[in-house]
């Protein structure tokens, strides 16, 4: 069984449809070699999408390392371990859901006064581990 370490650097907004209520995140992270995979959301539940986060890092690396050979699955198993994985998963929780707020603010608001400034806001959204 091979184990992989991998570390989450950031979550960053990429873009947004305020109208469509939907946001793509890009989720930079190491295992070794830098590593970006993008993410679209519909705008929910700050919690379930670190979840689909940490689910689809896990996937990609499970797809990067594991070769089953016909024979030997056990020996050819990855075990993704993610650094401090508790405490980015509450961070990327409460930033998700921070970002998830100000796009449905956007996709409500009436008035042009103030719109630009909330969408600068929500287009530089990052947040580093």
């Amino acid at each position: 069984m091979k184990n992989i370490n991998v570390e989450i650097k950031s979550i960053k907004v990429s873009s947004f449809s305020a109208n469509k209520g939907e946001v793509i995140v890009a989720v930079s992270f190491n295992d070794g070699k830098d590593k970006e995979i993008n993410k679209t959301f519909k705008v929910g539940d700050g919690q379930d999408a670190a979840v689909q986060v940490m689910r689809d890092i896990r996937k990609v690396e499970t797809s990067l390392n594991s070769n089953f050979d016909g024979r030997e699955l056990f020996e050819n198993h990855a075990n993704i371990m993610i650094k401090n994985e508790e405490n980015i998963m509450k961070s990327a929780a409460v930033f998700l859901a921070k970002v998830f707020e100000k796009v449905k603010a956007l996709g409500n608001k009436k008035v042009a006064d103030g719109y630009m400034q909330l969408v600068n806001e929500v287009n530089t959204m990052k947040v580093e581990f």
